[in-house]
């Protein structure tokens, strides 16, 4: 370990960056066969300073992976909350209820089912929150008419128009533009992040190219993930 710290020292100067003028002027002071050993150990450290640096900046890439995940989670969540012509739980993922003075997601204070293709029946753990769930369900965006029938309330489906497939069709793209427009700023940020690291002296300009790189194909990743999670919901709209 101490050879190696020395060698670090003659190597690299305190902002890691190889100097060649040093290496030069050391290496005539030793013979032929010393400065063979030298340059491979100099070119090993080398090599292993840069990997080093790789490492720790494509850790940092996660948190902008993670950050456009969330984006898509996000997307998928929204579409959930779009009606399509079937019953769908996720479809009352954005249903709150008042209960017991906080407002309380409705998935998770009752059992939400599809008995039939076009019939949500939803059931609460706690009966006496029945008519809350009904009066949440009436002042929601869903547009259903729930029907209690005193321990359960159900929701029946309407098959959707041709026009009105077509406006959902147009939510759906309108919502996954907005979620690739989040992708792309964390793109912008993931980027500006590596510029900068390049610019102190944190690595060099290869390695910035091979992480902005890597920083691409991270967001072509994404937005084909979007891409994905959208054409299943136009699908699910417009394939009835």
């Amino acid at each position: 370990m101490t050879n190696l710290l020395w060698l670090d020292n003659i190597v690299f100067g305190n902002d890691l960056e190889l100097s060649r003028d040093i290496n030069d002027n050391f290496l005539k002071k030793v013979d032929l066969k010393k400065q063979r050993i030298l340059k491979y150990l100099i070119d090993d450290l080398s090599i292993i300073r840069k990997e080093e640096t790789t490492m720790g900046v494509s850790s940092e890439l996660v948190k902008y992976q993670e950050k456009m995940q969330k984006a898509e989670a996000a997307l998928q969540h929204e579409l959930g909350g779009i009606r399509a012509g079937v019953a769908n739980a996720s479809l009352l993922n954005r249903v709150m209820v008042e209960y017991y003075g906080a407002p309380t997601p409705l998935n998770q204070m009752a059992q939400i089912s599809v008995p039939e293709a076009r019939v949500l029946l939803v059931t609460p753990y706690d009966k006496s929150s029945l008519k809350d769930v009904e009066h949440a369900l009436l002042a929601s965006d869903l547009g259903l008419t729930p029907m209690n029938d005193g321990s359960a309330i159900r929701l029946v489906i309407p098959q959707l128009t041709e026009e009105r497939r077509k406006e959902l069709a147009k939510q759906v793209r309108a919502a996954a533009e907005k979620g690739k427009v989040a992708v792309r700023n964390v793109r912008r940020e993931m980027m500006d992040s590596l510029k900068k690291a390049q610019k102190n002296g944190d690595m060099s300009e290869d390695v910035l190219h091979d992480l902005e790189d890597e920083a691409q194909k991270i967001t072509d990743a994404s937005i084909k993930n979007i891409d994905g999670i959208t054409a299943a919901k136009e699908k699910e709209i417009l394939a009835e």
